[in-house]
């Protein structure tokens, strides 16, 4: 996992933990699977560009935050 990669990853469970909710509750929310969170959470799947784009937009966070 390159550095990106890991900041990334620890951005998204960062703010599942903040948020309180489960990887299944995270995913309802956001429009991902359960395993996709947690694929992308340990670094090993990250979103395409319009993934990126509707994932900010369920937390309301601009896309640049991942980064």
């Amino acid at each position: 996992m390159n550095r990106e990669t890991a900041s990334f990853a620890e951005k998204i469970k960062k703010i599942r933990a903040e948020r309180n909710e489960t990887q299944r509750q995270f995913g309802l929310v956001t429009g991902f699977s359960s395993s996709y969170v947690c694929k992308m959470e340990k670094g090993k799947a990250n979103p395409s560009h319009s993934s990126l784009v509707k994932l900010s937009e369920k937390l309301n966070l601009p896309p640049a935050y991942f980064f």
